[in-house]
């Protein structure tokens, strides 16, 4: 047709068996499936020779071809290799997975990097059998079972004497700790030491962290040390962090719902790996969908599902979308009646499957940008001593992907016209229809001729490859016999141990974000043992009850904190009809958001924004702002009639005290209130000092340092309840209320204060600020930090004002709703917060970059602190004050619930 020639290439290795059929029983030698004749199974050449030849390809070495010379003996041929191709613009497409195992050892033997999308099931992969040995061992370290599977496994390796002295050494008791057992008696000092650390961490409860180490520290990777261990073991730790969170953190639940995955049959869970950067990818033509790769490897070309409509066939129902038929045989000894649907079904099931063969055949080649390796020979085909390469035509109702291919060659020559085809049978003759073949024929090819004459009709090829001998290739001196493979490999694994597996080149310093919630400082203050629990251990704060409480209430319940916990149990208050206490907190905090009066006159305010001086009366009281709050947060089990009376009850309150006559319009103490926002929402970012801090590894050898940290943030997101900006003696200032609703619920009395909760209790001095009970001190106490922390937020908004317009921000207040009084914190309470604010978040870095490092429990001189713990008054105890036992109690009540 005159088109220029393609710079494409297309090469067929033909696998046709070689050698004398003899396998060697010297173990020095590399065993060769092209010297063993007919003895390897042709997967076995095919695979050995695309590692052969790839391994030349990423190697630019040239190839020689083995044709016929005029003498009819054999001759060879050099052609240039090209430039080299980099592994990870290879792809090799399978028809299937089976045999996947066996060409990435074949390629790893040749040197060249591969790695397999998929590798069958999960559970088999050999990393994940030693993590899933390990891991049911420390679920149960009494096992003698799961101990002696563990031994035997690569981390420790015992032989049978080792294992007999585990069991049955002197003074060993049949129920053990085998875990500490086995790390005593260790073969050597590191497996000691690892051993150890894995007890620890079991014993802590960090079962993910145990297995992370063992793949770090251990010898796992030594022993599989393929391109593909990493990402297995990376799999089946992420399964186990899954399914932790299904089950919780008890380590037998996890390593039995592990066992369940492990044991399946069907729908059992795959190997699935990422090929990295520099690596050939291995995959099935079906998941390759999609992809395009330069150069294209198709294995299997002869030898793909022969038989793969068989089993259907086999089947007495066939079922296709054009009919259903049966195979009725009544008597198994009698052969089944003849039947024209039955035999309609098994044409129409061939034709299907033929026309799928053809779609991934089609699949395939279109995968390919610039070069096509096609592997693979026909059943019977061979290679004579002059170099001739005799392949057997074979006539099927189910043609592979090769024998299409042929029969296209077939085809196109003879459109072209070409008489001297050597893909055409003896009888075909130019100008006449070709004949459908019905019985099996020989082809006889000489590689160096159809190198220059490919004889492909109209493809604009130049040239067609056929590599049908291992001399083809230039031999790899370093490939390794299986002594020698073994005694590298041991020598690798001597030379690394007691070695730092850390980088020698330190990474780029790192940055460390954390978050914490801000009604969570005051406790975290209090005991950091708590904050370790729940941010570094990952408890849950929710108690764990058992039906031993019904209700509950805690005097002096921070309803607002959004921590059952925070000042006692969010159970019931107490008050028939009336919802919990974070509820009815929830319900007054909403009253007020959008009842409380602002005396604003609408104008600008000195460095705020318009929301703060939006005016507006007093609506607190009113029964339809009640009403709205009710509908959208009264639970179904409280009493609105008497939720609504509480709410009435506090906010007339409120009204009457410093707080509402100044949002009315009044002036106390020189100052007025001249705008506020509620519910005003922040975000604000602490940086904490970096210096000297390395983010550190655990490694036989000691802690191994990975990283500087250069920059340390601790972010808050939240919202203030109240802020008041003041014009008066001490110019434009600003200051945070925060409500606090303790003593609203039980025993609040709503008629006479003097027999209700102790805050109700009347003061010398209702109107003023200074703190004038106990019950004061003690609420501005329990919640300094949180409220240095939004005095924090409100002197960062102003410093980026110019200092013209920047207000002055006060010390903070707690609004008490039991009795309407509104306290101030000091200047020197407020500084100390401020520094104490600054400590917790350095010991929040601290545990972060040393979660192993677990806090003691509070002595008992502060037992008081863990009353309102969920983590100690919970049904099952798993925290408290030194010497208190833990574990299941008889009643999980706190002191102080009634």
């Amino acid at each position: 047709t005159g088109e220029t020639p393609r710079l494409g290439r297309i090469e067929w290795l033909a696998t046709v068996p070689a050698g004398e059929g003899e396998v060697s029983t010297d173990l020095e030698q590399y065993l060769d499936p092209f010297s063993i004749g007919e003895r390897a199974k042709p997967h076995e050449r095919e695979n050995e020779m695309i590692a052969a030849r790839l391994y030349a390809l990423v190697n630019g070495l040239p190839l020689r071809l083995r044709g016929v010379a005029e003498d009819n003996e054999a001759v060879w041929r050099k052609i240039s290799g090209g430039d080299a191709v980099k592994p990870e613009d290879i792809l090799i497409l399978l028809p299937r997975r089976k045999h996947v195992t066996d060409l990435l050892r074949r390629l790893q033997a040749w040197g060249v990097p591969a790695q397999a999308d998929r590798q069958g099931a999960l559970f088999m992969r050999p990393v994940v059998r030693e993590l899933n040995l390990l891991l049911q061992f420390l679920a149960r370290p009494h096992s003698r079972h799961h101990a002696a599977a563990f031994a035997r496994g690569s981390l420790v390796g015992m032989s049978d004497s080792q294992l007999e002295l585990l069991f049955n050494g002197k003074g060993v008791k049949a129920n053990s700790d085998w875990l500490a057992r086995l790390a005593a008696i260790a073969p050597t000092t590191e497996q000691h030491r690892l051993l150890e650390r894995l007890r620890q961490l079991a014993n802590r409860g960090h079962i993910i962290t145990a297995l992370t180490t063992a793949i770090e520290a251990g010898d796992i990777l030594l022993v599989h040390p393929s391109l593909d261990s990493v990402q297995d073991g990376e799999q089946f730790i992420q399964l186990v962090e899954e399914l932790r969170e299904q089950v919780g953190g008890d380590a037998e639940l996890l390593a039995d719902s592990v066992s369940i995955l492990a044991n399946q049959n069907e729908g059992a869970l795959e190997s699935k790996a990422t090929p990295p950067t520099g690596a050939v990818r291995v995959m099935t033509i079906h998941s390759a969908k999609g992809l395009e790769a330069k150069v294209v490897v198709l294995a299997g070309l002869f030898h793909e599902g022969h038989y793969s409509s068989s089993i259907e066939k086999q089947s007495s129902v066939v079922v296709t979308p054009e009919l259903l038929a049966v195979n009725a045989r009544p008597w198994r000894h009698v052969e089944a009646p003849l039947s024209g649907t039955w035999e309609l079904a098994k044409a129409l099931l061939d034709a299907q499957t033929a026309a799928e063969r053809r779609r991934l055949f089609y699949v395939a080649l279109t995968r390919v940008e610039n070069h096509l390796i096609m592997v693979g020979a026909p059943e019977g085909s061979s290679c004579s001593a002059d170099g001739t390469l005799h392949l057997k035509r074979q006539v099927s109702r189910m043609p592979s992907m090769g024998q299409m291919w042929l029969e296209a060659l077939r085809y196109s020559a003879h459109a072209d016209g070409d008489e001297e085809s050597p893909w055409a049978m003896s009888t075909d003759k130019v100008g006449e229809d070709l004949a459908v073949a019905t019985k099996s024929w020989k082809l006889q090819l000489n590689a160096t001729e159809i190198y220059v004459q490919p004889h492909l009709g109209r493809a604009p090829l130049e040239n067609l490859t056929i590599i049908h001998d291992p001399g083809c290739f230039t031999a790899r001196k370093s490939r390794q016999s299986v002594k020698k493979e073994m005694s590298e490999h041991l020598k690798n694994g001597s030379a690394a141990k007691g070695k730092n597996v850390g980088l020698e080149k330190r990474p780029t310093p790192r940055s460390l974000k954390l978050s914490l919630a801000p009604h969570r400082l005051d406790l975290s203050f209090a005991c950091t043992r708590r904050l370790w629990l729940g941010d570094v251990r990952g408890w849950s704060t929710e108690p764990m009850l058992l039906g031993q409480i019904d209700d509950i209430d805690v005097d002096g319940v921070d309803a607002t904190s959004g921590d059952a916990g925070a000042g006692g149990v969010a159970g019931s208050i107490g008050v028939v009809g009336l919802p919990d206490a974070a509820t009815l907190g929830s319900l007054f905090h909403r009253l007020v958001e959008v009842g409380i009066a602002n005396p604003a006159d609408d104008g600008e305010l000195t460095g705020l924004d318009q929301l703060w001086s939006h005016s507006q009366s007093s609506r607190l009281l009113e029964k339809d702002v009640i009403e709205q709050v009710l509908d959208e947060l009264l639970p179904a089990g409280a009493d609105r009639a008497i939720t609504g009376q509480r709410l009435a009850v506090l906010a007339q309150i409120q009204e009457d005290g410093r707080l509402g006559k100044m949002c009315g319009g009044e002036e106390f103490d020189g100052q007025k209130v001249v705008g506020l926002r509620t519910e005003l929402p922040f975000h604000l970012t602490v940086g904490v000092g970096a210096d000297g801090r390395r983010i550190t590894r655990w490694a036989v050898a000691g802690e191994v340092e990975l990283a500087d940290i250069d920059e340390i943030q601790v972010s808050f997101d939240g919202r203030i309840d109240l802020a008041l900006a003041y014009d008066g003696d001490e110019g434009p200032t600003l200051q945070v209320v925060d409500l606090k609703t303790e003593g609203c619920g039980q025993p609040f009395d709503e008629d006479d204060p003097t027999k209700g909760h102790e805050l109700q209790h009347p003061v010398a001095k209702p109107f003023s600020t200074m703190v004038q009970s106990h019950l004061e001190q003690e609420l501005l106490d329990k919640h300094r930090l949180q409220l240095a922390l939004y005095t924090i937020v409100l002197e960062r908004s102003q410093s980026r004002l110019p200092q013209k317009e920047r207000r002055k921000v006060l010390p903070p207040a707690i609004q008490a709703s039991a009795s309407g009084r509104m306290v101030v914190m000091s200047e020197a309470e407020l500084t100390q917060a401020k520094l104490d604010f600054g400590e917790l978040l350095e010991q929040m870095v601290d545990m972060k970059l040393n979660p192993h490092d677990e806090p003691e429990r509070l002595p008992k001189e502060q037992g008081e602190i863990c009353r309102t713990c969920p983590y100690y008054y919970s049904g099952i105890r798993l925290c408290g004050p030194q010497g208190e036992p833990l574990g299941i109690v008889t009643k999980a009540v706190p002191e102080g619930v009634s």
